[in-house]
């Protein structure tokens, strides 16, 4: 129970690494605060968690700046947070001119937009706990370029600069920013690669993951170290988790 009386916020809770996060993070002692856009999917992650505790769960709705402002104050009602995590996230695998305009808009609401807004509310005084923690979730591809992602890791590549510019801002209000930088894992998103793209070309991205495609264990251990005091003296970072990806 390393998180026993400790809160916090994750988005993107309704799928992948979220929803795992939120049940660790619930296993290990902590108070949840969940959000995401799939209100069936986001109620199947609330629904696993401990019913003993004060979650909290709330569709994130960002189409526009009036419905943000609702999602943002039913966040911090009455909730003051020791970390905030962004595993909120969209990912487009296309060629730039297979790209329609309202996809690149909606991909750089959710993957930048949409975590700096809560970003900017999280760091108001009232809202959060001395020795906060933030941890953003971007992508190795935002750092190596990758073919047909060009759009996913432009508007992912702002949480590597948010955790570098705002690491002196917030460490005068002792809150901590990093970033984790992740490589493919296992997930909806590799599963629907596989089925669309050759298994040439599969093969190619396993053997550029010399340690194997990951798991989501393999993330969570790094944002639960970011999350401890273990952490207490990092801030400003981008961890790289990407099984090799990076050095292959």
């Amino acid at each position: 129970m390393i998180f026993k009386k400790k809160k916090y916020l994750i988005t993107g809770a309704s799928s992948g690494l979220g929803r795992q996060l939120s049940y660790y993070l619930d296993n290990s002692g902590a108070t949840l605060t969940i959000l995401g856009s799939n209100n069936k999917e986001l109620s199947k992650t609330f629904n696993n968690l401990s019913k003993n505790k004060k979650h909290k769960k709330i569709i994130a709705d960002f189409s526009n700046l009036k419905k943000s402002k609702v999602v943002i104050k039913n966040i911090f009602r009455g909730s003051k947070y020791d970390g905030f995590i962004n595993c909120a996230g969209i990912h487009s695998f296309s060629p730039i001119n297979g790209l329609s305009d309202e996809q690149i808009i909606e991909s750089f609401n959710i993957n930048s937009i949409y975590p700096y807004l809560i970003l900017k509310n999280f760091t108001k005084t009232d809202n959060y706990n001395t020795d906060a923690s933030i941890v953003l979730i971007g992508t190795i591809s935002s750092i190596t370029g990758s073919s047909y992602l060009s759009l996913y890791s432009s508007s992912k590549i702002s949480q590597i600069n948010l955790s570098k510019s705002l690491s002196t801002e917030l460490s005068k209000k002792k809150i901590r920013i990093n970033t984790i930088s992740a490589g493919m894992l296992e997930s909806k998103i590799w599963d629907g690669l596989k089925t669309k793209l050759p298994k040439e070309y599969i093969s190619e991205i396993e053997k550029k993951h010399p340690l194997g495609i990951g798991k989501y264990e393999d993330v969570i251990n790094s944002i639960s170290f970011f999350l401890s005091n273990n952490s207490k003296w990092i801030t400003g970072t981008n961890f790289i988790i990407d099984g090799g990806f990076s050095a292959s």
